[in-house]
């Protein structure tokens, strides 16, 4: 996969760029949850993941690190 900037720089401006009437929920909760989504990345992109299979493992990742963040840890931690 190659990006022309950083991947967590090229995942946050695409949230950012989210018009749709439908798409402000989501963008509102992923940039909230920002962190999540920035540990999920690197660690994803770190591990080498292949590029089809990227953000189904992004996905899951950012949805570890929300998870043990409501549960009460102070910052999120990378899944691993």
């Amino acid at each position: 996969m190659a990006f022309d900037q950083a991947p967590t720089d090229f995942f946050r401006s695409g949230f950012q760029k989210l018009r749709k009437k439908k798409d402000l929920e989501v963008k509102a909760i992923l940039l909230k949850k920002w962190e999540d989504m920035r540990l999920a990345i690197d660690f994803c992109w770190n591990s080498g993941y292949q590029p089809s299979f990227f953000p189904y493992a992004v996905s899951s990742a950012s949805i570890a690190n929300l998870y043990r963040t409501l549960q009460g840890h102070s910052t999120a931690q990378e899944c691993q």
